[in-house]
């Protein structure tokens, strides 16, 4: 439906994708449109994430692509942007 926009308020609209992989809280977004990075849910190699915004926390940006894969079927999932996004 349509986005209410009355309140004057800004919106972030979100695709959410639901799937039975196992993927143990890892996925890969690209980096600047090159390679591919690997992403780990709740995880930052330099510092403790605090919890105080858990989903906001783990979204990094996107310029193409971004895909799952499942470890127990070796099935991939990849989604492909035609301009830059959030993962």
């Amino acid at each position: 439906g349509p986005i209410d926009i009355a309140d004057g308020l800004g919106k972030e609209v979100v695709t959410r994708w639901t799937t039975p992989f196992a993927t143990g809280g890892a996925w890969y977004s690209d980096s600047n449109g090159q390679e591919m990075q690997w992403r780990q849910r709740n995880y930052q190699a330099t510092y403790s994430p605090a919890d105080t915004n858990p989903i906001a926390s783990n979204y990094y940006p996107v310029n193409t692509a971004v895909f799952i894969n499942d470890t127990a079927s070796a099935s991939r999932l990849t989604i492909v942007t035609d301009r830059a996004q959030g993962c």
